[in-house]
């Protein structure tokens, strides 16, 4: 696998562009399940799983959470990471917000552990969505002030850009709560 194609789903889903980013990462989860490769292959599953809960394909979503949730080892922080944020998002979606909130207080502490500043962003966005499907709009609107912090310390202008809007979106929703 060459080092560009690994980022380009990255670069796919940064431009919005999620149905590329799907069939990039299918590729490359096909290609690595193939090869019988289980380093790389539970990040895939993790990031395909996020994508296709952001095109709104929850059950395919849940499959490859569960698929990345069984086979990434203990100490592969960015799989252990990507599988509870979307099971998280999940299960904020069917109601089950403590669990959800469980599962991403679980992500975003693994994350924190790393130098992977884009996925501390990330974490603290999917918790964002949480809270805003918890009905608490304002908690999600100060995550993703904190999201774009760090975005902006990694000069990640799309992300920075997208929490900022995502913040002032919230500000504006009243809380159900």
């Amino acid at each position: 696998m060459r080092h560009s194609h690994r980022s380009s789903p990255v670069i796919e889903f940064l431009a919005g562009d999620l149905a590329a980013a799907e069939s990039e990462l299918r590729a490359d989860y096909q290609r690595l399940e193939e090869m019988g490769e289980r380093n790389y292959i539970s990040t895939t599953a993790g990031l395909l799983a996020d994508v296709l809960y952001r095109q709104g394909r929850y059950d395919e979503s849940a499959q490859f959470a569960g698929v990345c949730e069984d086979i990434a080892s203990p100490d592969d922080v960015a799989s252990q990471f990507h599988w509870r944020c979307v099971r998280g998002k999940l299960r904020a979606r069917e109601g089950a917000i403590y669990e959800a909130e469980s599962l991403l207080s679980e992500a975003t502490a693994l994350i924190e552990t790393s130098d992977q500043i884009d996925l501390q962003g990330n974490g603290l966005l999917d918790f964002a969505e949480v809270r805003e499907l918890a009905g608490a709009p304002a908690e999600a609107a100060a995550l993703c002030e904190r999201a774009a912090g760090l975005f902006e310390r990694k000069e990640n202008i799309v992300s920075t850009l997208r929490a900022r809007q995502l913040a002032d979106r919230l500000r504006r929703t009243p809380a159900t709560s």
